[in-house]
């Protein structure tokens, strides 16, 4: 499983870093496991000036993959 992750401009030397192990580890645990070869994890503020409607409607393109929100 290839975890790629898209930076965002938050400064991340002010948070500890987590294996990569520990969080599959977690993710899995409460979403199940990550059977497909593209996942797509949405971790932010709900608002529509965020653009997650269009994450939304460009799933529909998307082969084989699950979006987590």
């Amino acid at each position: 499983m290839k975890i790629r992750i898209i930076p965002n401009g938050v400064d991340i030397s002010k948070f500890r870093p987590i294996r990569r192990e520990l969080a599959v580890g977690w993710f899995e645990s409460r979403f199940g496991e990550l059977d497909t070869e593209l996942n797509i994890v949405y971790l932010g503020r709900l608002s529509p000036e965020k653009g997650v409607i269009y994450l939304i409607h460009s799933m529909k393109y998307v082969q084989a993959g699950k979006l987590f929100i």
